[in-house]
């Protein structure tokens, strides 16, 4: 993580969302204060980080309550590293009816046969998680956001928070905490938006319009329409239209490009940033 972190700054690029992606780190609090002191870095959190000693898949909706449990107290650490970083900003993502597990290569996560919980169970825990979530993030001061997600396939879907409806629905049922928000990630849009048949450019310009103020940061990456590929954008991509077009320029924006070349990323976001003044 650190070298590429190193890469970064090298190409004077000092916005960086932290994520999943690599092993745990011995005394990474210090590591990057260390990195923000000298290089006056800016961070975001985003959902499974700091990567724990032993992994699991981060679920605040899972019926296991020993799971669930786990992925609170997860949340609260990250959203305590958050406070003492400085950042303001939480995400994770909005949960799962399903126990999963990941695939070989940790891209992917797969049901097993436990697979066979109710939505409206999870959709439950998911409620009391997001409270017990933002109630403590209040008292750091940091807001807390869930990530609209997608389906598996055409036939199989696990995820919460894939559709207008759900999406609207908690964006509304948690409105008494100002801290609440959505990261709407425009990648796992077009996924549901594919799978689920429904119009993309509605749903989202419904989902600007209504819920502008509660959008709280914003995730491009490129796909097919099947899988989060998490490719990048092409320069004149409608992600950077659609983002300029309904003025959410000054939202944060996060290329999740885990697919493409460095040289290229690096390109892309002085392009994006060109384009949109994005931070």
């Amino acid at each position: 993580m650190f070298n590429f972190l190193d890469a970064l700054i090298k190409h004077k690029i000092r916005n960086v969302e932290l994520s999943g992606g690599s092993e745990f780190i011995g005394d990474l609090e210090s590591e990057l204060k260390t990195y923000q002191e000298q290089h006056n870095i800016k961070f975001l959190l985003h959902n499974y980080f700091p990567p724990p000693k032993n992994h699991f898949v981060l679920n605040i909706a899972s019926e296991n309550e020993r799971e669930r449990e786990r992925s609170i107290s997860f949340a609260k650490a990250s959203i305590q590293l958050a406070n003492k970083l400085g950042i303001c900003l939480y995400t994770i993502h909005a949960g799962y009816f399903c126990n999963l597990v990941s695939d070989e290569n940790n891209e992917y996560f797969l049901p097993t046969s436990e697979c066979g919980w109710e939505k409206e169970v999870s959709l439950k825990h998911f409620e009391s998680s997001v409270e017990e979530l933002c109630e403590f993030a209040q008292l750091y001061d940091i807001k807390f956001c869930v990530e609209n997600l997608f389906p598996a396939s055409f036939s199989s879907n696990f995820s919460l928070l894939c559709t207008e409806e759900e999406i609207c629905w908690a964006l509304d049922r948690f409105l008494q905490y100002p801290n609440f928000g959505l990261l709407l990630d425009l990648g796992h849009a077009k996924i549901s938006s594919h799978l689920l048949g429904f119009d993309l450019e509605t749903f989202l310009t419904q989902i600007v319009e209504k819920w502008r103020q509660r959008i709280l940061e914003i995730h491009i990456s490129e796909n097919d329409g099947l899988k989060d590929m998490h490719l990048l954008p092409s320069k004149d991509s409608w992600m950077l239209k659609f983002i300029k077009e309904k003025n959410l320029t000054s939202i944060p924006i996060s290329i999740e490009a885990r697919n493409g070349k460095f040289a290229e990323i690096v390109d892309f976001y002085f392009h994006s940033e060109n384009i949109l003044g994005a931070h």
